[in-house]
């Protein structure tokens, strides 16, 4: 989880962001899934894929997640983060099937950071990725799943996304 804070935080100061916002997404960033507190472990330790019905129930972590850090001003990014983490850039997301720019950046970010993280750890339901079968993946999610002009940025800062890989194993 720390990585996914670190990959953000890489990310954000590269656009240019404020000093506060770049270190309040390396913390927020990673209480992405929170929410899944509210998920039981038979859907969430599942090794094999979801049921329809089980996926519905997954989906709702986003919610709880929000649910839960909102209510706290100091912690609205966590729970924007927590919300649109899964939105995609085309709309085609959840939960609110936000599109491009109307998602917040944060979670745009987090996406990014979260998906390469995910893809490259150890899962109950898959083994890990390496990174560059992780890059091509997340390629073909150029406009649909992803900012491209963010997905750019990460690609731009691959070397330094394997870095911070290597140096915090699982």
């Amino acid at each position: 989880m720390q990585r996914v804070g670190l990959y953000a935080n890489l990310m954000a100061r590269e656009l240019g962001m404020p000093e506060t916002y770049c270190k309040d997404l390396e913390i927020f960033a990673p209480m992405h899934d929170i929410g899944k507190v509210g998920i039981p472990d038979a859907i969430l330790l599942a090794p094999r894929k979801l049921t329809p019905e089980e996926f519905t129930i997954l989906k709702n972590h986003t919610i709880l997640g929000h649910t839960i850090l909102s209510r706290s001003p100091e912690l609205e990014m966590a729970g924007l983060i927590c919300r649109h983490h899964h939105e995609r850039y085309d709309g085609s997301g959840y939960p609110d099937g936000l599109s491009g720019r109307a998602i917040p950046l944060a979670a745009r970010l987090t996406s990014l950071a979260d998906v390469y993280d995910a893809l490259r750890s150890r899962r109950p339901y898959e083994e890990p990725w390496t990174h560059e079968d992780t890059i091509e993946e997340m390629v073909k999610g150029r406009g649909t799943q992803f900012d491209p002009e963010l997905l750019d940025l990460f690609l731009d800062l691959e070397n330094n996304i394997q870095e911070i890989f290597s140096l915090l194993p699982d």
